[in-house]
Formats: C-alpha cells, sequence, structure tokens
C-alpha cells in the first residue's frame, strides 16, 4: 500500500480530533498538551492494537476472504463516523466528543488536562482500532499506526486554531462525510 493510501486511511480517523479540537475552542476549553499526547497515544496504540489482529486475522482467513472482509470494515467504520455525528447528542460519550467538551473539564479550569482526557482518549481509539484491523487484513505496514497518531495530534491542533476562530459555526457536523466518503472508497480501492 502506498503511503499516500495510509495517509488517507490515518487523516479519515483523524478526523474526529478534528472536530474535538473546533468544538473545544468554540467553548473556551483549551486541551493540554499532555492531554493532546495522550489522545495521540492512545489512537497509536489502538491503531497497532488492531493492526496486530488484522495480520493474525489474514493469516487465519482463506485468501479469498481478506479483501471483503478488509472493505466490510471500512465501510462499518464509514458508518460509524456517519452515526457518530448524527446521533451526537443522544449517547453521552459521542456528546462529550463532539458535542460537550466541557463536561470532561472536572475541575472547571478551562483547560482538559490528561487526567481528563482518558474518556476521550477511549473513544476516539474506538475508530482507529477498527481502522487498524481492516488495513491489518490487508497485510499494511506499521507506519500506518505512527500515521493514526501524528494524524490525530495534527488534527486536534488544527481543529482547536479553527475552532477558536469559527465559534458558533454548524458546519463542522456536516462534514462528517469527508472522512467517511474517503473510508467508502478505500473499502473498494485495491
Amino acid at each position: 500500500m502506498s503511503l499516500a493510501m495510509l495517509a488517507l486511511m490515518a487523516a479519515a480517523v483523524s478526523f474526529d480530533g478534528f472536530g474535538l479540537g473546533i468544538a473545544s475552542r468554540a467553548r473556551g476549553l483549551r486541551l493540554g498538551h499532555a492531554a493532546a499526547g495522550l489522545l495521540s497515544l492512545a489512537s497509536t496504540v489502538a491503531a497497532s492494537l488492531g493492526l496486530a489482529a488484522g495480520w493474525g486475522a489474514r493469516a487465519a482467513l482463506p485468501p479469498g476472504a481478506v479483501q471483503p472482509a478488509s472493505a466490510s470494515l471500512l465501510l462499518l467504520l464509514a458508518l460509524w463516523i456517519i452515526a457518530q455525528s448524527w446521533l451526537q447528542f443522544v449517547d453521552e460519550r459521542l456528546a462529550i466528543v463532539f458535542g460537550r467538551p466541557e463536561r470532561v473539564d472536572q475541575d472547571g479550569s478551562g483547560v482538559i488536562e490528561a487526567r481528563e482526557a482518558f474518556p476521550l482518549a477511549l473513544t476516539l481509539g474506538i475508530d482507529a482500532a477498527i481502522l487498524g484491523l481492516a488495513a491489518g487484513l490487508r497485510g499494511t505496514s506499521p507506519v500506518l499506526a505512527l500515521l493514526v497518531g501524528s494524524g490525530k495530534l495534527f488534527a486536534l491542533s488544527l481543529g482547536a486554531s479553527l475552532g477558536s476562530r469559527h465559534r458558533g459555526t454548524p458546519w463542522v457536523e456536516k462534514m462528517a462525510v469527508i472522512p467517511a466518503t474517503v473510508l467508502i472508497i478505500l473499502a473498494f480501492w485495491d
């Protein structure tokens, strides 16, 4: 798999970090450096575990089942990303990440610290693990995990930068179709 394809995969699953950055800054919150590092590390570890599981499954599955299984996982991940956008106010975990990040700021300091970011790390790691599993089925390089983690950190920073400038702009939820579309394309790209 080319580096460009790996970068596209990493960008698609880093988009939730972009949404978190925008939602946080739009509400006057700042993500501490340690918290951002924890979120990036959690996504890297989740992608690595997914890759390892995918490599194991690849060895166990018949060759004709590997690509359809990987494509199915990427399609499910695309649907998950769309569902996150649509259901953000129904499920508390999703509301924390996308709609109400101020709930994570337990001490009311205006800064989300590493100890407060653990629920975010778990939530943001779900898509990285699924992507890792799908990519591992395709025999993808472990470089993907590093790209996912660094992409998450970049997306958080970019989202925070835009969030502080675009308070109250409702276009973030509508942008969920972008990473979902990329994942759908990747599902059928071989």
